[in-house]
């Protein structure tokens, strides 16, 4: 039997030595790439490296993390979809700090007031609390559902971790403003690719595949990974909308490093939280 990989050999070897490059210059603990397909699911690259660790599994699978404000731009998209926002809408972010629930919630970038696009392309906490306003618990919590979070994405790995979603009933008072952050839910590296996938392909979450084909020992093909969609989370106009958001991210925003000279690039920063002995 003869077992056909999606995954590209060539972006592989250039993304694990990316990484390690990285790792160097930045004296990180480690860290994750995924490059998939947008349109098939299809991943061509999982690769991941921890310093004065052996890695025995796919990381980007089975290990998940707090994303931090790479959830933001899903939030704004459920709402520009629910005319519940627009992109030059402005909001007042209080100078970079808010305090709701017992908590103070601030910002990098300070400033009175700011469009739902600056919300984005700024990274403000403020302002995408505010805007988790709009939405109730459960709204929230089937947006992060609808994306694929808290449960396996169903790729051909045994250990695949589904993450953490607590359902509302176990928030606290705190947890909406959390999760709209990005906190108090945990991700792997290849659910978050997926649901930017969804972005980038016009609004489908697809089902991702790591297989492309099988053959026998005669030649004869058995299995043909076939695209599939698992549901439909924005219609496309709402993408673009984001994706242009996106866009300002690298080309103005916080994440300026990451512009490429010969191609657009469409991103968000985030600061991830990790737990190392049971503790942030």
């Amino acid at each position: 039997i003869t077992v056909r990989l999606t995954i590209n050999q060539v972006l592989q070897d250039i993304c694990d030595q990316a990484i390690d490059d990285a790792i160097k210059r930045l004296n990180a603990d480690g860290g994750d790439v995924v490059i998939l397909d947008p349109h098939t699911g299809e991943i061509r690259c999982l690769s991941s490296l921890r310093r004065r660790q052996r890695i025995g599994s796919p990381l980007t699978i089975v290990e998940p993390f707090e994303p931090g404000s790479t959830l933001k731009p899903f939030l704004v998209a459920r709402l520009l979809e629910l005319g519940k926002a627009t992109p030059r809408e402005m909001i007042n972010t209080y100078n970079g700090v808010y305090e709701v629930e017992g908590r103070r919630i601030t910002d990098i970038h300070k400033a009175a007031s700011m469009s739902v696009a600056d919300v984005i392309r700024h990274s403000s906490n403020v302002g995408i609390a505010r805007l988790s306003e709009r939405v109730r618990d459960g709204e929230l919590f089937s947006l992060y559902r609808d994306l694929g979070f808290g449960t396996p994405t169903g790729v051909s790995f045994p250990m695949e971790s589904g993450g953490t979603l607590n359902i509302p009933k176990r928030w606290s008072k705190q947890s909406h403003h959390s999760l709209a952050i990005g906190y108090e839910v945990a991700v792997t590296p290849l659910q978050l690719a997926l649901a930017y996938g969804a972005l980038a392909n016009g609004g489908e979450l697809m089902a991702p595949a790591l297989v492309k084909q099988i053959r026998d020992v005669d030649g004869r093909v058995t299995y043909a990974h076939q695209p599939r969609a698992i549901r439909r989370v924005y219609d496309a106009t709402t993408t673009r909308t984001v994706m242009t958001m996106l866009e300002s991210v690298v080309d103005s925003g916080t994440a300026q490093d990451a512009g490429l000279a010969t191609f657009d690039v469409a991103g968000k920063s985030g600061t991830a939280r990790r737990t190392v002995g049971g503790r942030y």
